[in-house]
């Protein structure tokens, strides 16, 4: 799914049932609290092992950023 504003507005500050996550293009993606609170992600392998980079939360930095 292509992330866009009213997508994460949906999201954000709303209660969930459990954490989940949503991915959009170029290996980033969102983690979502049940709280509503959303943490953008960069997923990649270093010496053949997943890691997951923590770029930030939503509202202090926007879609934009984390593309460039």
């Amino acid at each position: 799914m292509k992330l866009s504003h009213p997508i994460l507005k949906k999201y954000h500050n709303k209660i969930h049932d459990k954490p989940f996550e949503v991915t959009d293009r170029d290996s980033i993606s969102i983690r979502v609290s049940a709280k509503g609170k959303i943490t953008w992600q960069f997923r990649h392998r270093y010496n053949n092992k997943a890691d997951c980079l923590r770029l930030g939360h939503y509202l202090n930095v926007s879609l934009s950023d984390v593309r460039k």
